[in-house]
């Protein structure tokens, strides 16, 4: 469907939509080459991705450690708090864990692609899929 607006719209010869990506899903493209149009804003993004994933780790590590030590300052440790402690430690594992298995990979993909030391076009639809399927769908799980 994509392919079919991208040159002609409506039948009409000659008329054009032009989109962020290659296609007319409102997704902007990951996978850009130097030849690419885009290709500073995509890289700007992923760049951004990165920092906010590295602050967001060091920032639930701070938090586990503020909390690790508090809770070893109480005297007596009750079996509620230790378990709220380790579920605390849990949530806060996956969040990090899931935030690497989805931004990582991707960003270390695009960045193979766009120095072309792999052609990751045929790969694209697999990454996005995964990538959004873990961000959109760990965080209830987490969260409550």
């Amino acid at each position: 469907v994509g392919e079919m607006f991208s040159n002609d719209y409506g039948g009409i010869k000659g008329s054009k939509i032009d989109f962020y990506g290659d296609d007319s899903v409102c997704i902007f493209k990951y996978l850009v080459t130097r030849s690419d149009p885009q290709h500073i804003y995509s890289l700007s993004i992923l760049i951004l991705n990165f920092i906010c994933f590295v602050l967001i780790t060091v920032c639930y590590i701070v938090i586990q450690f503020f909390v690790t030590s508090s809770s070893n300052e109480v005297a007596v440790k009750t079996p509620a708090s230790r378990r709220r402690d380790i579920r605390l430690q849990t949530k806060i594992s996956i969040i990090i864990a899931t935030d690497f298995l989805c931004w990582i990979p991707l960003i270390v993909v695009c960045l193979l692609h766009f120095f072309e030391a792999i052609d990751a076009s045929s790969w694209y639809p697999f990454v996005l899929y995964n990538h959004f399927t873990l961000q959109l769908c760990h965080k209830p799980t987490v969260i409550q």
